[in-house]
């Protein structure tokens, strides 16, 4: 079949689009792209293969069998950017002419005469098999446009026979539209000759609409995920008091830890009167600890690996910073949140929760016997970092020690109740070190 081209293009152009005249973003020409979820139960079983910025190189390169007369077409009508969508169904029934691919791109340019110029020049190159959008690995056998009402400023319709490197015949349905200097296109891809004009269309006409929606702010690009920080060095303060009735005990610690590379760390140990004081500097495979209740307290070697050294270093920092490190990722999500404000007006999130959140990060046993009177985690803004964290409970000595271990079990009271705090400061502060 030879090949005839046609499209609506106006007669003039009178001006800018007002729609297009402002600033589009590359996000913007992102979300433009159809998207599966919102073409309703036709395309239910349609998923996203490749959402992408489409660049003029990355066009140039990937689409043209005439490298030149595509780049030459970019440069003259001043293409500036765009974005392509790839949907595929599940699955594809063999024989029954199925659409297998759906693509939609938009195309964006410097003016409305250059958006104009390129969609009138794409019509003719498809024709040739020469086209932007038209993949390497095929030959046009022929091109046929339809009419169709106009959807926009300036409308194409284009039903192509393509033949694939390996003798395989298919065939492209595809609208293609203009507003301002905006250029939408739709193509399906089947394997028969059935006619998907209609159909097609119809995909446009979404297209359509979801341009317009972004560029009236009706529909606004979701915010990118921040960028998280890598967690580099804070300091900490932990401190865990136990009330057996009869006999008391607390133990703070505070320090620096220098994530992955040191550690200084000094326990304050108080049981039923009796206290401990001891400070630990970890470098590499350094350590030193200091007795700070000795007559002349001075630094000792040790090991980290020691019992009494790796017993102590539990409460060093005695919780994870990290969310992912205790399980309160997946906690935490989805919960309602608090945004409060901490150390020098920092913004932060505050999160309550209960019994099965203690449960589900493994702090305890179900059915333990154990209250858990509070349980509150206030989170950095932005990164997954723990900030403060307070967790009270209560119960009977016995549950406890089913719990927790038998030093429980000692306690001369029926009930015992514990509390832990832990805050965190100085995320990745340059001015942390660790030394004696």
């Amino acid at each position: 079949m030879a090949a005839t081209t046609s499209t609506t293009v106006p007669a003039t152009i009178v001006g800018p689009d007002p729609k297009t005249a402002g600033e589009i973003s590359d996000d913007q020409l992102l979300f433009m792209t159809l998207d599966p979820e919102a073409l309703g139960d036709a395309y239910r079983g349609f998923e996203e293969v490749s959402r992408v910025l489409e660049d003029n190189l990355t066009l140039a390169r990937k689409t043209l069998q005439d490298p030149s007369d595509e780049a030459n077409d970019i440069a003259v009508t001043g293409r500036a950017a765009g974005a392509r969508a790839e949907l595929r169904p599940r699955a594809v029934r063999v024989g029954t002419g199925d659409i297998s691919v759906l693509q939609s791109w938009v195309s964006l340019f410097d003016t409305d005469e250059g958006a104009a110029a390129y969609l009138d020049d794409f019509v003719q190159d498809a024709g040739k098999g020469i086209g932007g959008g038209i993949p390497t690995d095929l030959e046009v056998l022929s091109a046929e446009s339809f009419a169709l009402d106009p959807i926009a400023s300036q409308t194409a319709g284009l039903i192509l026979s393509e033949q694939l490197s390996g003798g395989f015949v298919r065939y492209q349905t595809l609208v293609g539209f203009r507003v301002g200097r905006l250029l939408g296109f739709v193509s399906v891809v089947h394997a028969d000759d059935g006619d998907r004009r209609l159909r097609v269309i119809r995909l446009a006409e979404a297209l359509l609409g979801r341009i317009e929606a972004v560029l009236s702010g009706e529909l606004v690009p979701p915010e990118p995920p921040p960028v998280l920080e890598d967690l580099a060095s804070y300091r900490f303060e932990y401190r865990q008091t136990t009330d057996k009735g009869r006999s008391q005990a607390s133990i703070t610690a505070t320090g620096i830890e220098i994530v992955g590379e040191a550690l200084k760390c000094r326990l304050v140990f108080d049981f039923d009167g009796l206290s401990a004081d001891r400070t630990y500097v970890i470098v590499g495979d350094s350590a030193q600890v200091i007795d700070q209740n000795a007559p002349i307290p001075a630094y000792e070697a040790t090991s980290r690996d020691a019992f009494n050294t790796a017993s102590d270093l539990i409460y060093c920092p005695g919780w994870p910073v990290e969310l992912l490190a205790s399980g309160l990722d997946v906690v935490l999500a989805g919960r309602p949140i608090v945004e409060i404000t901490v150390e020098d007006d920092l913004p932060a999130v505050l999160y309550e929760l209960d019994e099965a959140a203690a449960v589900a990060i493994g702090f305890l046993p179900a059915e333990s016997g154990i209250s858990v009177d509070r349980f509150e985690v206030t989170t950095d803004d932005v990164n997954p970092w723990v900030r403060m964290l307070v967790l009270e409970l209560s119960g009977r000595t016995s549950a406890f020690a089913r719990a927790f271990g038998e030093e429980f079990a000692q306690s001369a009271g029926n009930r015992v109740e514990v509390a832990i705090e832990f805050s965190a400061t100085g995320f990745n502060d340059p001015s942390l070190e660790v030394t004696p």
